[in-house]
């Protein structure tokens, strides 16, 4: 039987240095591609960001729009309210003309009545 020789190698500095550099490599190769993960999430945001101030944007038009037709509502019920109050007004005058020629007509009847 041959005894197998048992061979031993020694582990430099240099040796250390290199495996040292490849785990730093992978784990700087990692970094990069989080790193782009990152700038593809942060070019999201921002792309959403703009699509959300778009949105208020197209928002807070739309309700000024609602507004200006809200003032022409209220400018055309005041119209309403003054048409309504002229009428009344003359209804009113109407009616008072008559309870004056009533009371009149009443007074005569009565004055003619009592001679």
């Amino acid at each position: 039987m041959k005894k197998e020789v048992e061979t031993k190698t020694k582990t430099t500095l240099d040796d250390l240095a290199g495996m040292m550099s490849k785990g730093f490599s992978g784990v700087n190769k990692k970094f990069g591609e989080v790193n782009k993960k990152f700038d593809e999430v942060n070019k999201k945001i921002d792309e959403a960001r703009e699509e959300t101030n778009e949105l208020a944007r197209m928002v807070a038009k739309g309700f000024s729009a609602v507004d200006n037709r809200f003032e022409q509502v209220d400018k055309r019920f005041e119209q309403v309210d003054n048409r309504f109050d002229n009428i009344e007004n003359k209804i009113f005058m109407n009616h008072e003309n008559r309870f004056d020629r009533l009371e009149d007509k009443i007074r005569v009847l009565e004055t003619s009545r009592a001679r």
